[in-house]
């Protein structure tokens, strides 16, 4: 038993798992320009794409979501490319599959789906890397998905809830 400890003790102080738990306040959320509103309807309540189709132009690519972005009522394909997958995790892409076509949207993460711009709904992710913590703001902007805001929040220990930094906008 006192192998075990000596094994856990390190790990629970090491500064890994406290770092993770920065984020940050709401009151530190609401020094940020305010962001749109979370969409209040269900965008995976939508015809699938033709995964074939799919499929048969991206076979690269393996489907993992259905997701109405443009809030047609034909759902576009969320996919990663395993290889470009890490211990961190995964890069999503979307596409639009239809016509005998299938087209790139671009790359987004998921979290909250925000209200719609330009008829497609924006996403709103959150990450974490050591004392910093991070609001991503992805829009459909040129006929594509772009990162186009990021609200950075940084706390002093690793161990207090992030203060807010700046917000950072994308071309």
């Amino acid at each position: 038993m006192n192998r075990t400890l000596l094994f856990i003790f390190p790990i629970l102080f090491s500064g890994q798992i406290m770092a993770s738990d920065v984020r940050p306040s709401k009151a530190e959320q609401a020094k940020a320009p305010a962001w749109p509103i979370p969409y209040s309807g269900s965008p995976t309540s939508c015809k699938k794409a033709d995964e074939f189709l799919f499929e048969k132009h991206r076979s690269d690519y393996q489907v993992d979501a259905h997701v109405d972005l443009n809030l047609d009522g034909q759902c576009e394909i969320i996919a990663i490319k395993p290889e470009d997958c890490t211990d961190t995790g995964c890069r999503y892409l979307a596409f639009l599959v239809g016509k005998g076509r299938v087209k790139d949207l671009g790359q987004l993460e998921f979290g909250e789906y925000l209200t719609p711009a330009n008829g497609w709904l924006q996403l709103r992710s959150k990450r974490s890397q050591g004392k910093n913590y991070y609001f991503d703001l992805y829009k459909y902007v040129n006929g594509k998905y772009r990162l186009f805001r990021t609200d950075h929040y940084a706390s002093s220990d690793g161990v207090k809830p992030a203060l807010y930094v700046r917000t950072s906008y994308r071309k």
